[in-house]
């Protein structure tokens, strides 16, 4: 964010994976607006930010920012495939984060302790809840972004983590399986790691799961997909 009051773009992505690119300035009261026209049958996302630090705040502490007012807006859509086809009417939206957390060599993303287990990551929302496999795991977190992944009884989900301190974002998998119907099903997610008023740090994505099948209505195939969210937290 400059610090001239020039213009800059703020970017993100939707809970249905649809990213978003606003150019916008910093009002005198570090407000800013976030707007773009979205879907080939038109919706939006239009949202009032704005800096704030807590009362207490001194030079340095954490910088995070405030959602004045956000809404989200998807017509139903023609697509196939197309997450949330029949729409979304003007549902309200939450900003979060701050300053970047940032990393310095031989450091660890939200400053965690060269050791094993150092990461814990959860799995929830969209159904994820409703499988035999437990979506949860504790990992290991290297300075070089690199990760070590549980095996086994103790990575039930085969969760995987990709991890890129550079831009502090991160990516992976898992996999649910069910016994009711027998069914197996992948998602991908990806996140960003952010720092929140308090000052504490956490990895926060989302992901995209095939929803079970409720016969008659819908079949494997034709389930709607859902996102939910993951997030991971330093396991100390």
């Amino acid at each position: 964010m400059p610090a001239n009051g020039a213009p800059f773009i703020v970017k993100g992505r939707l809970p249905d994976g649809t990213a978003f690119a606003s150019s916008t300035i910093l009002g005198p009261r570090g407000e800013f607006l976030v707007y773009q026209s979205l879907y080939k049958r038109p919706g939006s996302v239009l949202s009032s930010l704005r800096l704030g630090t807590e009362p207490t705040a001194t030079a340095g502490d954490p910088v995070f920012v405030v959602t004045e007012a956000s809404t989200w807006y998807k017509p139903a859509q023609t697509a196939a495939g197309e997450i949330y086809r029949n729409g979304i009417s003007h549902v309200g939206l939450s900003f979060g984060g701050g300053r970047a957390p940032v990393t310095t060599p031989g450091q660890i993303v939200l400053g965690l302790p060269d050791m094993d287990d150092n990461a814990y990551i959860v799995i929830s929302g969209a159904g994820a809840n409703l499988s035999d496999t437990n979506p949860e795991t504790y990992f290991r977190i290297r300075p070089s972004g690199a990760t070590v992944m549980k095996t086994g009884e103790n990575n039930p989900a085969r969760i995987t983590v990709t991890v890129k301190p550079g831009t502090l974002e991160f990516s992976g998998g898992f996999t649910l399986k069910n016994s009711e119907p027998v069914l197996t099903r992948s998602a991908t997610f990806q996140g960003v790691f952010i720092q929140q008023s308090d000052g504490s740090k956490l990895g926060s994505g989302f992901f995209t799961l095939k929803q079970l099948p409720d016969p008659p209505a819908t079949t494997v195939t034709t389930a709607p997909s859902y996102t939910g969210q993951v997030e991971i937290y330093p396991s100390q």
